[in-house]
């Protein structure tokens, strides 16, 4: 980690007393140095998560994490004029104005500069709540030397992968559109499931720079791609308008409701990335007065790519074989290398586990690779470090690829003992662990019956025994997995009503975590397959992994271990006979 970091140091510089710039990680073109693709704190504080931002005043710049990465990123801005605290959103303002800071200083928070095309929308919104009397400006620091927009061309993704056409997945969505209703849909891995269609100067990366207006008789997507591409995708996308122009959307929904008077507009109204941003919000509330402008929580298209049809299963199943294999191999090699006495830590697994699937057909990672070992794997999200692994020491790894041909992601968690002889405390945190997984995978419920908050509170009742000792399951079971490794439409959480259906897929992932009554022995344990759905020949439904890898024997009190426990592990051991 830097101790330095001039850009920041120009930027407070321009700042006047009593000001504060607020910076996420999509402010793409803030500094010169970024290009589209970079991650802003990535270039400037050397943050590489997912969820976090900056404060920037003329004295004091605060980095803002989510609390996951903030416990593995603490310590690293130590002897820096950084200060990391665990909040997030519109309390991270809040607690910013509450500790004084400016007060301090002898100032007023007056002006508060950001990117308005880089937020979110309701990320402004709230932010404006906490400060309603504060003057707001939009401004680009380094606007005079931004980079160009790169002008990247799109690829098909071949439909023997995706199962469906476009226009098969266009008129799935549009049978949910009321009439005079329009979509306006920015999300790009929306679009890119929509259109079957990814980006080709990433390999496999679904990702497509645009945006779409859908409605019951409508359908076009706006993106920067060249003429030849624009032909080449209209030829194949039946039932659609490819504009080779992003900007001229304002100008189609003009034209739009200068012909259907009554139109109303829908749009996607969340803080994750690939949110409608507020300067584009800013115009279509001018554009769209009064009631006519309707926001959603979630797309249409989000909530139909939860269930996936027989194609995308198969693409999913076979990169989780790939999966499977990576991390069996990387498991072995770390267990190897220690016992040779040789030095290995979390950076090394972590450069394996990327030489291992690159070996077996992976064209990127779905997520940085997660290498935690000994008190490190207490934090679900650690990432990796320069901790030297050792003998008799806990490691969790969590990783996940996109292999070969497929545009659809993966994700798995497994946890080992680099020991032959682990401890008593070790195997029973485990075995406990095992026993919640195998109980969640191995459910079997009839059609409407389970819900995934039912499947969370499932996992939770096991593990209350163990929480009580001090290992706290503190994540949700689960999430949705597809062409992204995180799909937002389904949680398996408390907070989801969702009812679990055929073809639903998603990862289950309960985990233990030492907490502050742990004083000796600390450590983590997570265990994690993707599933999928599926009907049993008595019409019931229960689950199968698309990624089944072998679990750790050596870890398993089977002194603490039912016949239906056995059961349960027999019946996940029986699916690596059909792969």
């Amino acid at each position: 980690m830097r101790n330095e970091f001039p850009q920041l140091g120009v930027l407070q510089k321009a700042l006047k007393p009593g000001s504060l710039c607020l910076i996420n990680r999509l402010n793409q073109y803030l500094f010169s140095s970024l290009c589209e693709e970079d991650n802003d704190l990535g270039d400037l504080v050397d943050f590489k998560g997912s969820a976090g931002y900056l404060t920037v005043g003329p004295k004091k710049v605060i980095l803002w994490l989510d609390g996951r990465y903030w416990e593995s990123h603490k310590h690293l801005y130590k002897g820096s004029f950084i200060e990391c605290h665990p909040s997030l959103g519109e309390q991270a303002l809040r607690q910013y104005l509450k500790q004084g800071y400016l007060e301090a200083e002898g100032q007023v928070l007056r002006k508060i500069f950001c990117n308005t095309s880089k937020w979110s929308a309701l990320d402004i919104e709230r932010f404006r709540r906490v400060v309603p009397r504060v003057e707001w400006e939009d401004k680009n620091f380094s606007e005079e030397n931004k980079k160009p927009v790169l002008n990247r061309g799109l690829v098909r993704v071949d439909e023997s992968i995706s199962g469906e056409t476009s226009e098969k997945r266009l008129k799935r969505v549009q049978n949910h559109i009321r009439d005079n209703r329009l979509h306006f849909i920015c999300n790009p891995d929306d679009i890119s499931w929509l259109l079957n269609i990814r980006a080709n100067d990433f390999p496999y990366k679904r990702n497509v720079k645009g945006l779409v207006l859908v409605a019951k008789h409508y359908a076009a997507l706006f993106t920067d791609i060249d003429k030849k591409k624009q032909e080449e995708l209209q030829a194949h996308s039946p039932g659609w308008l490819i504009i080779s122009k992003e900007s001229t959307w304002k100008k189609a929904i003009q034209k739009l409701m200068d012909e259907y008077r009554e139109i109303r507009l829908e749009v996607e109204f969340h803080r994750r990335p690939g949110s409608l941003n507020q300067a584009d919000y800013k115009f279509l509330t001018e554009l769209f007065p009064g009631r006519r402008l309707i926001r959603r929580k979630r797309s249409l298209v989000e909530l139909g790519r939860i269930d996936k049809n027989p194609h995308e299963l198969q693409s999913m199943e076979n990169s989780g074989t790939c999966l499977s294999k990576v991390m069996q191999l990387v498991i072995e090699w770390v267990k190897t290398q220690v016992k040779e006495g040789k030095k290995v830590d979390e950076q090394a697994v972590k450069k394996q586990v990327l030489k291992v699937a690159k070996s077996h057909g992976a064209t990127r990672a779905c997520f940085p690779p997660i290498v935690a070992s000994g008190e490190h794997s207490t934090s679900p999200h650690h990432m990796y470090g320069n901790r030297m692994i050792e003998e008799g020491d806990m490691v969790m790894m969590d990783i996940g690829f996109y292999f070969n041909e497929s545009a659809y992601s993966t994700d798995m968690t497994r946890s080992f003992c680099v020991s032959e002889s682990p401890t008593q405390n070790q195997k029973s945190v485990y075995t406990s662990l095992l026993k919640a997984f195998l109980l969640q995978w191995n459910q079997h419920f009839k059609q409407g019956e389970l819900s995934a908050r039912d499947l969370d509170q499932i996992g939770r009742a096991s593990l209350a025994s163990t929480e009580r000792e001090g290992y706290a399951f503190c994540h949700s079971t689960g999430h949705g997995v597809g062409i992204v490794d995180h799909e937002l439409a389904i949680s398996i959480s408390s907070k989801s009503k969702m009812i679990l259906r055929p073809n639903f897929v998603y990862s289950i992932e309960p985990g233990c975590y030492a907490n502050e009554k742990i004083k000796g022995e600390r450590f983590g344990i997570r265990i994690e397959d993707v599933v999928v759905v599926v009907e049993t020949e008595n019409d019931n439904l229960t689950h199968k992994s698309l990624a089944p890898c072998p679990f750790e024997t050596n870890l398993i009190d089977f002194k603490d271990w039912s016949p239906l426990d056995q059961e349960r592990y027999d019946a996940y051991q029986k699916q690596f006979k059909k792969t």
